[in-house]
């Protein structure tokens, strides 16, 4: 009677924020409560389905990375097929797998490797084959002591190119009377298994002695090996 009268408004209000609290977060537990059933019911569904948005995930991820090696080795074939060398020779394509003192190719013996013939990238000179197994071979780089690379630069100056502590190129057994100037291009003469006009590099420091019989020249490769990841061994036919 008190309360329909209202007289007992006054104590039922401070009640009421916490109350209705309370019920609301009975019926938001209550109600996660009912969904759980329905979530266990459908995990194995979840995982599946999570498990197989992964695996597509990979799968484009490897597809890009494949469509990408395509694209970098058309590149490679596109620019070897343009590059001016005699018809008669022919052009093995190799992948790069390492590199220190040589360099390391993914062919071989089996893929109609044999020592000597020379590696290039382009129609620029990398160095030439020293080694060959059946599946892969090594390189002798330009830098490397044991190469010796019959080279004639585009003055009509002839010399052989070898490599010194596998770091520097020299022109070396250059007669001292034939002419010889900074940024001379230096190219191969055709001779000793490597095809003619490859480039190797551009001079740039010439030692001259003129009690000497030869001179000798600094040459800067054109060969940037750490960015080759495709090259192409030649062959001639």
């Amino acid at each position: 009677m008190l309360d329909y009268l209202t007289y007992l408004n006054f104590l039922k209000k401070p009640l009421e924020n916490p109350i209705i609290y309370v019920k609301k977060t009975v019926y938001t537990k209550s109600a996660d409560f009912r969904f759980l059933p329905h979530l266990l019911a459908n995990y194995k569904s979840v995982t599946e389905k999570l498990d197989s948005y992964e695996e597509n995930r990979r799968s484009l991820i490897e597809l890009q990375v494949t469509l990408d090696e395509l694209k970098n080795e058309n590149d490679s074939l596109r620019k070897q097929l343009g590059s001016p060398l005699p018809p008669d020779y022919l052009f093995i394509p190799a992948r790069v797998i390492a590199w220190s003192r040589y360099l390391e190719l993914d062919i071989g013996f089996k893929d109609g490797v044999r020592e000597g013939m020379a590696v290039v990238e382009g129609r620029t000179l990398i160095g030439s084959v020293n080694k060959a197994a059946d599946f892969r071979s090594r390189v002798l780089l330009l830098t490397d002591e044991d190469i010796a690379v019959p080279a004639i630069t585009d003055r009509g100056t002839r010399g052989i190119v070898s490599g010194r502590f596998n770091k520097t190129v020299l022109f070396d057994q250059v007669l001292q009377k034939d002419p010889l100037f900074i940024d001379d291009l230096l190219l191969t003469s055709g001779e000793a298994n490597y095809p003619p006009n490859l480039i190797i590099g551009k001079i740039s420091h010439i030692q001259s002695d003129d009690a000497a019989v030869y001179k000798q020249a600094t040459v800067e490769s054109e060969a940037d090996i750490p960015l080759f990841k495709k090259v192409f061994v030649v062959e001639r036919t």
